[in-house]
Order: C-alpha cells, then sequence, then structure tokens
C-alpha cells in the first residue's frame, strides 16, 4: 500500500501540482484584480467593462475547440515523444486557426454592433 508520501511524490513528478497550482494562481490573481478594478472605476464604466467581458467571454466558450486541454492530457499520459509530437502539430494547427476565426468574429461583432466601451 502506498504512503502518503509516495502518493505526493507521484503527483508532482507526473506534473499535476503544476497544473493544479497555476489554476489556483491564475484565479487568485483574476480575484484580486477584479478587487482592485472595482475599486478604481466608477459603477457606470465598470458596468460598461463588465457588459464588454461578458461579450468577450461568450466568444472565448469555444477557445480553441478544447483542444489544448486535450492535448495535454494526452501528453501527459503517454511517454513516447514520437506519439506525441503529430497531435501536438495537429493541436497547434487547430487551436490556432480557430482561435484566429474568433478574432475574427470578435471584430466583426464590435464593427457592426456598439459596445459601450
Amino acid at each position: 500500500m502506498k504512503t502518503l508520501i509516495d502518493k505526493l511524490k507521484f503527483v508532482i513528478k507526473e506534473g499535476f501540482l503544476h497544473i493544479f497550482g497555476s489554476t489556483v494562481i491564475n484565479r487568485i490573481i483574476r480575484f484580486a484584480t477584479s478587487i482592485i478594478i472595482v475599486r478604481l472605476l466608477s459603477k457606470e464604466t465598470f458596468g460598461s467593462f463588465s457588459y464588454a467581458m461578458n461579450i468577450l467571454e461568450f466568444f472565448l466558450l469555444v477557445n480553441g475547440l478544447g483542444v489544448v486541454p486535450a492535448i495535454l492530457q494526452f501528453c501527459s499520459e503517454k511517454k513516447d515523444i514520437e506519439d506525441k509530437l503529430p497531435f501536438l502539430k495537429y493541436g497547434l494547427k487547430i487551436g490556432i486557426s480557430f482561435n484566429l476565426l474568433i478574432g475574427i468574429c470578435i471584430i466583426f461583432f464590435t464593427s457592426f454592433f456598439e459596445l459601450p466601451v
């Protein structure tokens, strides 16, 4: 039976701790930034900013078609670099292409619809 220390070593070696830690740090930074923005902006400006961010996050729901998490999962499971490389190239090609399409959609959206910001 594995001890707690063995399990922690496995988690650190496999990279889960890095992924989990980076997610936690990102959320802490977003939370702190939102507190700072609320203190610096007026109510009207913050409302406009929130509206624009909601529209942006609507577009980002389909960010890269979910290719990045899929590649991260696949590459963390496979040990052989020859198996990982084709999937990485494919994922980069699809993810970047789709993100460029999202960027173009955002530009078209902002040119046709009036935004408060």
